[in-house]
């Protein structure tokens, strides 16, 4: 049964995992989140166990931190060198494998929704313009490749491609300063552009 829900601030430490949660995690992606919106988002603890079934992602990244000697995110309160975080309590699943299908459907319907991708292109396309406005949302590889779309008809060509000690490979190319500093010299994956092909690059920039 559920009693009313509340918020509670608990030591992160002492909130005890669902053991089986297939869900996997990109940590660095939530870290990135923590340090542009803070933890905002509570954890859910089932009463009838006492374990955590929503949040296990922060909880781990949350530990990385901590281990890391990196101060905690805003929305986490250190008392006395603890590290309280926001907790959803009062739901109280009928059974473990009650609890344990609402684990599997907090991950899962999320994925299954899908986007509107037209929606999301736009929105893409127009955060690509204020510098940082991807940071923490987990699109910024989304929105580069956002911006080299727009921009690849200034794309004048390849110049030259060369290896250099330790097989870093750099790409010379010749187009719109925008496009460096907006992607920031940076691109760590292959891209395909009107039959162009690029490497994996270390840096990329004006000759």
């Amino acid at each position: 049964m559920t009693s009313e829900i509340r918020v509670e601030y608990l030591d992160f430490e002492e909130v005890v995992a669902w053991p089986r949660n297939p869900k996997d995690h990109d940590l660095h992606e939530i870290r990135k989140s923590f340090y542009r919106f803070g933890f905002i988002k509570p954890v859910l603890i089932d009463e009838g166990t006492g374990r955590l079934v929503a949040g296990h992602g922060r909880l781990d990244t949350l530990q990385v931190l901590r281990e890391r000697g990196i101060e905690p995110p805003r929305g986490v309160q250190e008392v006395e060198g603890r590290w309280l975080i926001p907790v959803l309590r009062g739901v109280e699943f009928d059974n473990p494998a009650e609890a344990e299908a609402f684990l599997l459907a907090d991950n899962r319907l999320s994925e299954i929704g899908g986007w509107k991708q037209d929606l999301l292109d736009v929105m893409i396309e127009e955060m690509c313009d204020v510098d940082g406005l991807l940071e923490g949302t987990g699109f910024e590889e989304a929105g580069i490749d956002k911006i080299l779309e727009k921009e690849k008809e200034s794309l004048d060509k390849v110049e030259n491609v060369y290896t250099e000690p330790y097989n870093k490979i750099h790409v010379l190319l010749s187009f719109d300063p925008k496009l460096l500093h907006k992607v920031g010299g940076i691109i760590e994956e292959a891209r395909r552009i009107e039959g162009v092909e690029f490497a994996t690059v270390t840096n990329v920039k004006e000759k």
